[in-house]
């Protein structure tokens, strides 16, 4: 059998991710999960910070949640300043903001996977 070229392997590995995300995107969207309200965020927030000072985590489940938590912060301001740039006529002051908040969210992804998390270039 022929062996693929390493960078083959790579976009390989690339396109099995990105099926696997679609299916648990397919999956959640079919379990018809409604939004935690913020007192159920909170007390699950709580709950995890709980589990991973006393090492109950085996599964990482709370280490998950609490990673999540830390990035859907930037993302969420990444979201609000795209949504005020497109409101704003393309300003290009809001344009800047917008950068500043994908640059924010890039630093908060690669400090929270140590140094690999992933990148998109601009």
């Amino acid at each position: 059998m022929e062996r693929i070229p390493a960078d083959l392997d790579h976009f390989k590995q690339a396109k099995t991710d990105v099926y696997s995300r679609l299916s648990l995107i397919v999956y959640t969207e079919e379990l018809d999960m409604g939004k935690p309200t913020d007192d159920e965020v909170h007390t699950a927030i709580d709950e995890a910070k709980r589990m991973r000072e006393q090492g109950e985590d085996p599964h990482h489940l709370a280490k998950v949640l609490l990673n999540h938590n830390y990035r859907i912060a930037y993302l969420d301001r990444v979201m609000r300043a795209a949504e005020i740039y497109l409101r704003s006529g393309l300003s290009e002051h809001e344009h800047t903001e917008l950068l500043r908040a994908i640059e924010s969210a890039h630093r908060a992804d690669q400090h929270s996977a140590g140094g690999n998390g992933l990148r998109l270039v601009l």
